[in-house]
């Protein structure tokens, strides 16, 4: 019998007086059929860890409540502290304190998936299970308890955990989307991105503009920074957006939005808004109240153009309305399309709409 098995023999028998329910393992799963259902005894333990067999905990009822905050993006590992509440940690040597674990009975496992379908957090109750100490990783690391922190297990409230992971995962995809750092002439196009996920998050029933500016504050750290002067730049940066952001939006005036956020980052509205439960008809609405804002702009932007062509303005002695345009009259009327057309092409290299 190796050392191995017994420090694993004697880490089951300790879960198990806990109340807790280990199960062995292989390198990373169970390995076996209806593992599941496992419930093992104390006087068990020897048939089932007889040759190294990592230690498994079953997650959820089985173990109690017990239930594990896996934080697969290492985004989230960074600023997991901003958003869930202190516990016992455990992880790898290579990769400490990557998941966080509660006691919250009742709790349904749950995934948050980037748009590249990777898993950022995850959480695993009943019918998950994960590798504890003293089990070892398929590349040799050691697993370990965080226990030089002094935390137990805490309980909380399934609700309250579900609002928390959500509020975390949503600031680990804003951050894996999150534009790179300007450095002399590459990178930058941070702030158009802010504006976006501002005026997406403010939206009436949506985060607020506490917790939105939180969300991106934690997004923006959790890439890392070369030096604190560009950490508080950018942190003033976010400052001045949020609050103005949602006071152009409580004022009515429009503001960037859903259509902005996914040309800058594909697929994280549709994301967001199935992870809060935000309706499809509020996305609709917001685009096409930023499609109505492009025409007025544009419209705006055409005045500005044909007034600064236009020779004069009269009035013929039919009262029809002209523009003296290279010295040739033009009547006001829809012949005008072609010049205006022109001059949206020699100003912006683009054909005006129609509308």
């Amino acid at each position: 019998m190796s050392v191995n098995t017994e420090e694993r023999r004697r880490a089951a028998a300790v879960l198990i007086r806990r109340g807790a329910a280990p199960i062995p393992a292989g390198e990373k799963n169970p390995g076996r059929r209806g593992w599941e259902a496992l419930r093992i005894t104390e006087e068990e333990i020897p048939a089932y860890w007889n040759n190294g067999q990592n230690v498994g905990l079953l997650c959820g009822e089985p173990s109690g409540g017990r239930v594990d905050v896996d934080l697969d993006a290492d985004e989230a590992v960074k600023i997991a502290g901003r958003f869930l509440a202190p516990t016992l940690t455990s992880g790898r040597k290579g990769r400490p304190h990557s998941h966080w674990w509660y006691v919250s009975p009742g709790i349904e496992s749950c995934d948050w998936k980037g748009a590249d379908g990777n898993k950022l957090v995850e959480l695993r109750s009943t019918g998950r299970q994960t590798l504890v100490a003293p089990s070892t990783h398929p590349d040799g690391d050691a697993y370990v308890w965080h226990t030089e922190t002094g935390l137990k297990m805490a309980e909380i409230d399934g609700a309250e955990l579900t609002r928390r992971l959500r509020e975390l995962a949503t600031a680990v995809l804003i951050a894996r989307h999150l534009p790179p750092i300007r450095t002399g002439t590459e990178g930058g196009g941070r702030h158009d991105y802010a504006l976006a996920v501002a005026g997406f998050l403010l939206r009436p029933g949506r985060l607020g503009e506490d917790l939105t500016l939180k969300v991106l504050k934690a997004a923006w750290d959790a890439k890392g920074w070369p030096g604190e002067k560009e950490k508080r730049e950018a942190h003033r940066d976010l400052e001045g957006i949020v609050p103005d952001t949602a006071e152009n939006l409580e004022a009515g005036e429009e503001v960037t939005g859903g259509p902005a956020l996914e040309k800058c980052a594909p697929g994280i509205v549709r994301l967001l808004c199935k992870w809060w439960g935000w309706e499809r008809r509020t996305r609709e609405t917001e685009g096409k109240t930023e499609e109505k804002e492009e025409r007025r702009n544009q419209a705006d932007r055409l005045i500005g153009y044909a007034l600064e062509d236009v020779q004069e303005l009269f009035v013929d002695q039919h009262g029809a309305p002209h523009a003296l345009i290279a010295d040739e009259p033009v009547p006001m009327t829809s012949r005008c399309y072609s010049w205006l057309r022109r001059l949206m092409w020699e100003e912006e290299g683009r054909s005006v709409s129609g509308e």
